[in-house]
Protein backbone atom coordinates (compact mmCIF):
# COMPACT_ATOMS: atom_id res chain seq x y z
CA UNK A 1 0.00 0.00 0.00
CA UNK A 2 1.41 3.58 -0.93
CA UNK A 3 1.40 6.18 2.10
CA UNK A 4 0.01 9.29 1.37
CA UNK A 5 1.19 12.25 3.22
CA UNK A 6 -1.98 12.60 4.83
CA UNK A 7 -2.12 9.27 6.22
CA UNK A 8 1.52 9.38 7.21
CA UNK A 9 0.69 11.99 9.19
CA UNK A 10 -2.28 10.69 10.82
CA UNK A 11 -0.77 7.64 11.92
CA UNK A 12 2.21 9.42 12.80
CA UNK A 13 0.25 11.65 15.48
CA UNK A 14 -1.48 8.57 16.48
CA UNK A 15 2.27 7.17 17.30
CA UNK A 16 3.12 10.39 19.38
CA UNK A 17 -0.29 10.36 21.09
CA UNK A 18 0.10 6.55 22.22
CA UNK A 19 3.75 6.95 23.50
CA UNK A 20 2.54 10.20 25.68
CA UNK A 21 -0.04 8.00 27.42
CA UNK A 22 2.02 5.17 27.69
CA UNK A 23 5.08 7.17 29.25
CA UNK A 24 2.46 8.78 31.83
CA UNK A 25 1.83 4.91 32.92
CA UNK A 26 5.38 4.29 33.60
CA UNK A 27 6.38 7.49 35.02
CA UNK A 28 3.42 6.23 37.64
CA UNK A 29 4.55 3.03 37.89
CA UNK A 30 8.52 4.04 38.24
CA UNK A 31 8.06 6.17 41.27
CA UNK A 32 10.11 5.37 43.73
CA UNK A 33 11.93 2.91 42.07
CA UNK A 34 15.28 2.18 41.09
CA UNK A 35 16.80 0.78 38.18
CA UNK A 36 19.89 -1.15 37.48
CA UNK A 37 20.67 -2.03 34.17
CA UNK A 38 22.84 -5.44 34.66
CA UNK A 39 24.68 -7.69 32.56
CA UNK A 40 22.95 -10.68 34.56
CA UNK A 41 20.99 -10.99 37.67
CA UNK A 42 22.16 -10.84 41.20
CA UNK A 43 22.82 -13.78 43.01
CA UNK A 44 19.64 -15.05 45.03
CA UNK A 45 21.38 -14.86 47.92
CA UNK A 46 21.48 -11.05 48.38
CA UNK A 47 18.26 -10.69 47.96
CA UNK A 48 17.02 -9.71 51.21
CA UNK A 49 13.23 -9.55 50.10
CA UNK A 50 10.24 -10.88 48.21
CA UNK A 51 11.32 -10.55 44.56
CA UNK A 52 9.84 -10.83 41.34
CA UNK A 53 11.70 -13.31 38.71
CA UNK A 54 11.13 -12.55 35.35
CA UNK A 55 12.27 -13.30 31.89
CA UNK A 56 13.81 -9.39 31.79
CA UNK A 57 13.65 -8.05 35.11
CA UNK A 58 13.98 -8.77 38.39
CA UNK A 59 11.84 -6.56 40.73
CA UNK A 60 11.93 -6.21 44.53
CA UNK A 61 8.61 -3.91 45.72
CA UNK A 62 9.70 -3.93 49.41
CA UNK A 63 13.15 -2.59 48.34
CA UNK A 64 12.17 0.05 45.76
CA UNK A 65 15.02 -1.90 43.48
CA UNK A 66 14.64 -3.36 39.71
CA UNK A 67 17.31 -4.99 37.64
CA UNK A 68 17.10 -4.94 34.08
CA UNK A 69 19.21 -7.62 32.08
CA UNK A 70 21.32 -5.37 29.46
CA UNK A 71 19.83 -6.77 26.34
CA UNK A 72 16.12 -6.14 27.49
CA UNK A 73 16.43 -2.64 28.44
CA UNK A 74 15.17 0.56 26.44
CA UNK A 75 14.18 3.78 27.59
CA UNK A 76 11.53 5.06 25.29
CA UNK A 77 10.89 8.31 27.03
CA UNK A 78 9.58 7.40 31.06
CA UNK A 79 12.93 5.70 32.24
CA UNK A 80 14.14 1.93 31.22
CA UNK A 81 11.00 -0.52 30.24
CA UNK A 82 11.59 -3.79 28.88
CA UNK A 83 9.68 -5.75 26.00
CA UNK A 84 6.89 -7.25 28.51
CA UNK A 85 6.93 -3.31 30.03
CA UNK A 86 6.06 -1.98 26.79
CA UNK A 87 3.19 -4.45 25.68
CA UNK A 88 1.85 -4.15 29.09
CA UNK A 89 1.55 0.11 29.42
CA UNK A 90 0.15 -0.01 25.10
CA UNK A 91 -2.29 -2.32 26.36
CA UNK A 92 -3.66 -0.32 29.46
CA UNK A 93 -3.39 3.27 27.44
CA UNK A 94 -5.00 1.69 24.43
CA UNK A 95 -7.92 -0.22 26.58
CA UNK A 96 -7.75 1.57 29.35
CA UNK A 97 -8.02 -1.71 31.91
CA UNK A 98 -11.34 -2.74 29.84
CA UNK A 99 -11.81 -6.93 29.94
CA UNK A 100 -12.22 -8.17 26.80
CA UNK A 101 -15.57 -10.00 26.24
CA UNK A 102 -15.71 -13.23 25.51
CA UNK A 103 -19.06 -15.19 24.49
CA UNK A 104 -19.38 -19.11 25.47
CA UNK A 105 -19.23 -20.40 22.16
CA UNK A 106 -15.67 -18.71 22.50
CA UNK A 107 -14.65 -20.15 25.18
CA UNK A 108 -15.80 -23.39 24.16
CA UNK A 109 -13.69 -23.34 20.75
CA UNK A 110 -10.63 -20.90 21.85
CA UNK A 111 -10.10 -21.17 25.58
CA UNK A 112 -10.92 -24.68 27.09
CA UNK A 113 -9.08 -26.16 23.41
CA UNK A 114 -5.96 -24.07 23.88
CA UNK A 115 -3.60 -25.03 21.30
CA UNK A 116 0.15 -24.78 21.01
CA UNK A 117 2.08 -24.27 18.29
CA UNK A 118 2.43 -26.66 15.30
CA UNK A 119 5.41 -28.97 15.30
CA UNK A 120 6.34 -31.37 11.79
CA UNK A 121 9.03 -32.99 11.64
CA UNK A 122 9.90 -36.20 8.83
CA UNK A 123 13.53 -37.14 9.03
CA UNK A 124 15.24 -36.61 5.83
CA UNK A 125 17.97 -35.14 3.67
CA UNK A 126 17.10 -33.48 1.04
CA UNK A 127 20.67 -31.70 -1.14
CA UNK A 128 19.20 -28.94 -1.63
CA UNK A 129 16.41 -26.82 0.24
CA UNK A 130 15.00 -23.59 1.71
CA UNK A 131 14.07 -22.33 4.94
CA UNK A 132 10.80 -20.69 5.14
CA UNK A 133 9.67 -18.36 7.11
CA UNK A 134 6.19 -16.10 8.13
CA UNK A 135 8.15 -12.09 8.37
CA UNK A 136 7.45 -11.04 11.82
CA UNK A 137 4.31 -13.38 12.34
CA UNK A 138 2.63 -12.38 15.38
CA UNK A 139 2.88 -8.77 14.09
CA UNK A 140 1.63 -9.47 10.58
CA UNK A 141 -1.74 -11.09 12.44
CA UNK A 142 -2.14 -8.35 14.93
CA UNK A 143 -2.01 -5.72 12.68
CA UNK A 144 -5.00 -7.75 10.00
CA UNK A 145 -6.87 -8.18 13.01
CA UNK A 146 -6.07 -5.90 15.63
CA UNK A 147 -5.07 -7.04 19.15
CA UNK A 148 -8.87 -7.22 20.02
CA UNK A 149 -9.81 -9.08 16.96
CA UNK A 150 -12.81 -10.64 17.22
CA UNK A 151 -12.67 -14.53 16.22
CA UNK A 152 -15.17 -17.57 15.75
CA UNK A 153 -13.43 -20.25 13.62
CA UNK A 154 -16.17 -20.91 10.77
CA UNK A 155 -18.23 -18.26 11.63
CA UNK A 156 -16.49 -14.54 11.81
CA UNK A 157 -13.02 -13.08 11.75
CA UNK A 158 -13.67 -9.54 12.65
CA UNK A 159 -10.81 -7.12 13.18
CA UNK A 160 -11.81 -4.51 16.08
CA UNK A 161 -8.94 -2.03 16.08
CA UNK A 162 -5.10 -1.40 14.41
CA UNK A 163 -1.62 -1.62 15.78
CA UNK A 164 -0.45 0.94 13.81
CA UNK A 165 -0.72 3.09 16.59
CA UNK A 166 2.12 0.80 18.86
CA UNK A 167 5.08 3.11 18.66
CA UNK A 168 8.05 1.08 18.39
CA UNK A 169 7.10 -1.45 15.93
CA UNK A 170 11.12 -2.06 15.50
CA UNK A 171 11.46 -4.05 19.16
CA UNK A 172 9.76 -7.10 17.80
CA UNK A 173 10.36 -8.34 21.23
CA UNK A 174 7.76 -6.27 22.36
CA UNK A 175 5.76 -6.97 19.55
CA UNK A 176 5.59 -10.17 19.91
CA UNK A 177 4.55 -9.80 23.90
CA UNK A 178 1.52 -7.90 22.48
CA UNK A 179 0.24 -11.76 22.06
CA UNK A 180 2.23 -13.59 24.89
CA UNK A 181 1.09 -11.12 27.18
CA UNK A 182 -2.60 -12.69 26.60
CA UNK A 183 -2.21 -16.13 28.36
CA UNK A 184 -2.65 -16.28 31.78
CA UNK A 185 0.82 -17.04 33.58
CA UNK A 186 2.19 -17.66 36.61
CA UNK A 187 4.87 -15.54 38.19
CA UNK A 188 8.34 -16.89 39.95
CA UNK A 189 8.92 -15.54 43.37
CA UNK A 190 12.01 -15.68 45.49
CA UNK A 191 11.33 -15.40 49.33
CA UNK A 192 14.34 -15.14 51.63
CA UNK A 193 14.39 -18.00 53.81
CA UNK A 194 12.11 -19.83 52.07
CA UNK A 195 12.83 -20.19 48.53
CA UNK A 196 11.18 -20.45 45.24
CA UNK A 197 7.34 -19.73 45.22
CA UNK A 198 4.65 -18.97 42.28
CA UNK A 199 1.88 -16.38 42.09
CA UNK A 200 -1.06 -15.95 39.77
CA UNK A 201 -1.45 -12.31 39.06
CA UNK A 202 -4.48 -11.06 38.13
CA UNK A 203 -3.91 -9.82 34.52
CA UNK A 204 -6.12 -7.34 32.32
CA UNK A 205 -4.29 -8.47 29.63
CA UNK A 206 -5.38 -11.98 29.41
CA UNK A 207 -6.59 -12.51 25.35
CA UNK A 208 -7.33 -15.77 24.42
CA UNK A 209 -9.27 -15.30 21.39
CA UNK A 210 -6.40 -13.67 20.07
CA UNK A 211 -4.15 -15.89 20.60
CA UNK A 212 -6.61 -19.02 19.31
CA UNK A 213 -6.39 -16.73 16.44
CA UNK A 214 -2.74 -16.87 15.47
CA UNK A 215 -2.63 -20.59 16.64
CA UNK A 216 -4.94 -21.75 13.79
CA UNK A 217 -3.31 -19.53 11.10
CA UNK A 218 0.32 -21.02 11.82
CA UNK A 219 -1.44 -24.40 12.04
CA UNK A 220 -3.66 -23.97 8.82
CA UNK A 221 -0.61 -22.62 6.96
CA UNK A 222 2.02 -25.40 8.53
CA UNK A 223 -0.95 -27.90 7.03
CA UNK A 224 -0.77 -26.41 3.25
CA UNK A 225 2.91 -26.29 3.43
CA UNK A 226 3.17 -29.80 4.51
CA UNK A 227 0.32 -31.34 2.37
CA UNK A 228 0.47 -28.88 -0.58
CA UNK A 229 4.09 -27.85 -0.41
CA UNK A 230 6.46 -31.21 0.53
CA UNK A 231 7.57 -29.29 3.75
CA UNK A 232 9.62 -31.85 5.70
CA UNK A 233 9.75 -29.85 8.72
CA UNK A 234 7.68 -27.11 10.02
CA UNK A 235 7.91 -25.04 13.83
CA UNK A 236 5.39 -22.36 14.36
CA UNK A 237 5.85 -19.58 11.56
CA UNK A 238 9.36 -21.87 9.91
CA UNK A 239 9.10 -24.71 7.68
CA UNK A 240 11.70 -26.25 5.37
CA UNK A 241 11.03 -26.82 1.53
CA UNK A 242 12.42 -28.71 -1.29
CA UNK A 243 14.01 -26.49 -3.89
CA UNK A 244 11.56 -28.02 -6.27
CA UNK A 245 8.49 -27.32 -4.14
CA UNK A 246 9.25 -23.79 -3.65
CA UNK A 247 6.60 -22.33 -6.44
CA UNK A 248 3.88 -24.74 -4.24
CA UNK A 249 4.77 -22.98 -1.56
CA UNK A 250 4.82 -19.52 -3.14
CA UNK A 251 1.12 -20.55 -3.88
CA UNK A 252 0.53 -21.51 -0.92
CA UNK A 253 1.86 -17.77 0.60
CA UNK A 254 -0.37 -15.99 -1.64
CA UNK A 255 -3.56 -18.30 -1.04
CA UNK A 256 -3.18 -16.61 2.56
CA UNK A 257 -1.96 -13.37 1.89
CA UNK A 258 0.68 -13.07 4.17
CA UNK A 259 4.19 -12.11 3.86
CA UNK A 260 6.79 -15.06 3.86
CA UNK A 261 10.86 -14.60 3.14
CA UNK A 262 13.96 -16.94 3.11
CA UNK A 263 15.23 -17.23 6.13
CA UNK A 264 18.15 -20.15 4.99
CA UNK A 265 18.85 -22.27 2.11
CA UNK A 266 21.70 -25.21 1.49
CA UNK A 267 21.58 -28.99 2.19
CA UNK A 268 18.97 -30.00 4.82
CA UNK A 269 19.15 -32.39 7.78
CA UNK A 270 15.76 -33.03 9.66
CA UNK A 271 16.20 -35.62 12.38
CA UNK A 272 13.10 -34.87 14.03
CA UNK A 273 11.21 -32.00 16.56
CA UNK A 274 13.73 -28.85 16.86
CA UNK A 275 16.54 -30.80 15.79
CA UNK A 276 17.61 -30.45 11.92
CA UNK A 277 20.41 -28.82 10.10
CA UNK A 278 20.45 -26.54 7.04
CA UNK A 279 22.65 -24.52 5.11
CA UNK A 280 24.72 -22.64 7.46
CA UNK A 281 22.55 -23.57 10.74
CA UNK A 282 23.57 -26.20 12.50
CA UNK A 283 21.08 -27.69 15.47
CA UNK A 284 21.77 -29.72 18.16
CA UNK A 285 21.97 -33.10 17.13
CA UNK A 286 20.53 -34.06 20.26
CA UNK A 287 19.19 -37.97 18.25
CA UNK A 288 21.02 -40.74 16.97
CA UNK A 289 18.01 -41.87 15.87
CA UNK A 290 15.84 -40.24 13.75
CA UNK A 291 12.22 -39.65 15.12
CA UNK A 292 9.48 -38.76 12.84
CA UNK A 293 7.03 -36.04 14.63
CA UNK A 294 3.57 -34.53 13.75
CA UNK A 295 1.69 -32.13 15.78
CA UNK A 296 -0.30 -29.89 13.08
CA UNK A 297 -4.29 -29.25 13.95
CA UNK A 298 -6.10 -27.39 11.33
CA UNK A 299 -9.49 -26.01 12.44
CA UNK A 300 -11.48 -24.93 9.18
CA UNK A 301 -8.72 -23.71 7.64
CA UNK A 302 -9.80 -23.21 4.16
CA UNK A 303 -12.94 -20.87 5.78
CA UNK A 304 -9.76 -19.19 7.90
CA UNK A 305 -7.77 -18.86 4.62
CA UNK A 306 -10.49 -16.83 2.93
CA UNK A 307 -11.08 -14.84 5.38
CA UNK A 308 -6.92 -13.96 6.15
CA UNK A 309 -6.66 -13.36 2.68
CA UNK A 310 -9.94 -10.77 2.86
CA UNK A 311 -8.21 -9.16 5.57
CA UNK A 312 -4.39 -9.14 4.45
CA UNK A 313 -4.81 -5.80 2.63
CA UNK A 314 -4.81 -4.31 6.29
CA UNK A 315 -1.14 -5.38 6.72
CA UNK A 316 1.85 -3.01 6.34
CA UNK A 317 5.71 -3.93 7.32
CA UNK A 318 6.79 -0.36 6.46
CA UNK A 319 6.01 1.45 9.95
CA UNK A 320 9.10 2.62 11.81
CA UNK A 321 9.57 3.61 15.58
CA UNK A 322 8.21 7.22 16.12
CA UNK A 323 10.78 10.07 17.49
CA UNK A 324 13.28 6.97 18.98
CA UNK A 325 15.27 4.78 16.47
CA UNK A 326 16.50 1.74 17.60
CA UNK A 327 20.15 2.62 17.30
CA UNK A 328 19.52 5.84 19.60
CA UNK A 329 18.45 3.83 22.28
CA UNK A 330 21.27 1.11 22.24
CA UNK A 331 23.39 4.29 22.36
CA UNK A 332 21.68 5.91 25.14
CA UNK A 333 22.09 2.51 26.79
CA UNK A 334 25.45 2.78 26.27
CA UNK A 335 26.27 5.90 27.06
CA UNK A 336 24.72 5.52 30.96
CA UNK A 337 26.94 2.66 31.71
Amino acid sequence: MKLTLKQTSQEEAARLAMLEKMNLIRAKRNEGMTTYIVDKFPELKELKSLTFLGSFSWTSKATGERWIRKPFAFNIGAGWVTPSDIARDYIEAKFENKRLKCNKTQWSELVKTRKSQPLYAEPCTLPNAYYLDMTSAYWQLMMLGGWDVDYMPARYLSPRSTVYDFPVPEIKLARNCLVSMGLPSGVNIWVPDYGFAKRTPQKLSVNLVLWGFVQDVFHGVAYDMVNKAGAVYANTDGYIIPNDRMKDADIVAESWGLHFSIRNAGKATVRGAGDYDIGDKIGRRVRTVPRAFSYIVPRHHDWLRSKVKFWSKRIRLDLKNVSLQIEDIETDLEDRQ
